[in-house]
């Protein structure tokens, strides 16, 4: 199983293994690395959480758990507003 995690404005875009599906930034509650190997995200609605192993993720391009977990914890402060003059 592949992951592709992208920045979609107020929302994650995840695309595993050619599916796509949107998580909204303001519903992730805790982004943490749970060992060496899985990223766990924490939401507050009816999904309770996401965990997927860093090895499967493709994009961004990983390292390690604490790198992705900072770099996807850095991508929810980004574009929370909508741009000035309307949407």
């Amino acid at each position: 199983m592949s992951y592709e995690i992208y920045d979609h404005w107020v929302s994650f875009k995840f695309v595993v293994d050619g599916l796509e599906f949107l998580l909204v930034k303001s519903s992730v509650k805790k982004i943490t690395a749970v060992g060496d190997d899985t990223i766990k995200i924490s939401t507050g609605n009816c999904m309770g959480s996401i965990s997927f192993h860093v090895e499967d993720v493709i994009y961004p391009p990983n390292v390690n758990a604490e790198q992705l977990m900072n770099y996807l914890n850095f991508m929810i402060t980004l574009n929370l507003l909508p741009p000035a003059g309307g949407a």
